[in-house]
Formats: C-alpha cells, structure tokens, sequence
C-alpha cells in the first residue's frame, strides 16, 4: 500500500514506520505539523509528537512508535507508547490522528544561574505543550522535565468533551486558542486550568466530515463563504491577529 492511503492515516494504531534513530533508520510518515524549535524540528503524525534533532536523529517524545522495523502491512505491529501516560485511563490512552500542537511560552523560559546541562541552560519550568487529539475529542497536554532530555512527559486530557478538534494556538499570556471543527467554532481556553473564557468566532452547520474523515458542504460553497466561520481548521496567531483556515470555506480568515 502506499503513504497517502487516508485508511492508514485516520487508523487508531500506525502501520506506516513510526522508528527513532539515525539518518537512514529513524522515519517521519505522514507528518502533520512541523515546528522549528532550538534542539530541531518538532513534529506530529496522527500517533505521536517528536523530533528531528539537528545532527538528524528521529526521537518519539509521546505516542506510539515501532519497537522494531515493522512488519509488512498486514502483519502485527509490535508498537510501545511512549510518555507518561498514568494519569489517563488506559482505554484512553495513545493519540488517534494529531494535527496540531502548540508550546504554551510561559514554559519555555531558561535560568540564567544555574549550571548548563548538555551545554544549554535548564528551564525554569517544565516546558509545556498542548496537541489537539482530533479523533479522540480532546486537547491533551504534555509537561516535560526543565533539567532532563530523557525523561519522559507526562501527558494528561487537559480539555475534553469537544468535537474535532483541529488545531491549537497559544499566547503569551497563556490563553489557548484551539479551532473545533465539528462544533464550526473557535474557542478560547484558559491555558492554565482549560476553563472556557469565551467563543471567539462560530458560524452554522453547513460542513460535514465524510468516512475518509475529509469534509465535505452541505451548502454551495458562495453560502458557505458568506458565513463567519465553518469547518475551521488550522490557526495561526502572529502580530495579534489569529488566521484560520477552512477546506470548507476555502479561504484563510482573521
């Protein structure tokens, strides 16, 4: 079978190669967010969060990845969850289809006193970071050790009970902004306690997901795009503007 196949990319466990290592061993498949960061390139796929690290190395920072180099696609894959994940029920546990994933800022600050570790300043604080868990209706959040590259994050269901979430977006003063497909909404959250502060934007129901989880209008699309907000997507904040995009409406809004 091939990559693109959107059976294997909306499947609740990856057959496609989820394998850390090296140049020429680690793999990224079906990436669906990438992030330039200090240490690398940070991504997702539909089952977990990782990174390329800048002299090229694939590391799985939460989620499913093979154990060993996979199987054909209809054998067994024997796959392991990486993180921390005691504090979900395990019926629960495992990303199903990630998009987007957001650093909270307020996590990301570095001492400027203590001793480097591996040449870099620890954080302060335990860096944080937010992905919207599409399929399994939920923001989860993942809070990192400040003084150790190894250990594990702990993941927890940070928001749950929402339809489709898409993606996820946060300031600097912490709000979490995450875009709702299934609710055609845009939502503000508190990025410290996930109460609700407001709905920044909603519009009607005139978009749907079909069984290969693509969305599709229930309305021409002029009177799709004269609404305010249907079937959002991806969001971008940047100079106090917040950009969404909609395959259903076509454009990219503010």
């Amino acid at each position: 079978t091939q990559s693109y196949f959107w059976s294997d990319f909306t499947a609740a466990k990856p057959r496609v190669p989820q394998l850390d290592g090296p140049r020429g061993q680690g793999t990224v498949a079906m990436a669906t967010h990438l992030q330039v960061g200090r240490r690398g390139t940070y991504f997702c796929d539909p089952w977990r969060v990782g990174i390329v690290q800048s002299d090229g190395i694939v590391k799985t920072l939460a989620g499913y990845r093979h154990k060993p180099t996979p199987s054909f696609y209809s054998g067994p894959q024997e796959l392991e969850l990486v993180g921390d994940w005691g504090a979900i029920p395990s019926e629960r546990r495992g990303f199903h289809e990630l998009w987007g994933m957001a650093w909270d800022p307020r996590t990301l600050g570095t001492s400027t006193t203590a001793p480097p570790i591996e040449g870099e300043q620890p954080h302060v604080l335990g860096p944080t970071a937010f992905v919207a868990d599409t399929q399994n209706n939920r923001i989860c959040k993942l809070v990192f050790s400040p003084t150790s590259r190894d250990a594990p994050p702990k993941v927890t269901e940070f928001i749950v009970g929402i339809s489709d979430p898409w993606d996820c977006v946060c300031d600097e003063g912490g709000t979490l902004y995450v875009s709702e497909r299934l609710s055609h909404r845009i939502v503000a959250y508190n990025g410290t306690t996930g109460a609700l502060i407001r709905v920044v934007v909603s519009g009607p129901n005139m978009s749907g997901i079909n069984g290969s989880r693509q969305p599709f209008r229930r309305n021409p699309l002029v009177t799709v795009q004269a609404q305010t907000c249907v079937g959002p997507e991806g969001l971008y904040l940047q100079d106090g503007w917040l950009y969404f995009g909609s395959r259903a409406m076509e454009p990219v809004s503010y």
